[in-house]
């Protein structure tokens, strides 16, 4: 997979979302500085592994058999709608 970005649009965008932007949202201002860090590594092959709770790709066969069928299109169910049993906290999805 590869993503081409404008850096000048990237920069615009951690610019809105930082304290006092336009914009201005923490969260996305990290994933935007993470994406410009990427960019900037151009030179390194990047890897994405994902978490969900307990559960990490390549290391839960389930949780690799669902990220599968997110890649193909074939599951809309997100992992906490497929096993209630894997919350991080008991409760939380009752809003405990």
């Amino acid at each position: 997979m590869e993503w081409i970005v404008d850096e000048q649009v990237l920069n615009e965008y951690i610019d809105m979302t930082a304290f006092g932007g336009d914009v201005e949202h923490r969260g996305m201002n990290a994933f935007f500085k993470q994406i410009a860090m990427l960019g900037y590594l151009f030179r390194d092959k990047h890897k994405i592994t994902l978490t969900n709770g307990e559960v990490r790709a390549e290391y839960d066969d389930d949780y690799d058999q669902y990220l599968d069928m997110r890649a193909s299109g074939t599951e809309d169910r997100t992992w906490e709608m497929m096993n209630p049993s894997n919350d991080v906290k008991e409760g939380m999805r009752d809003g405990k």
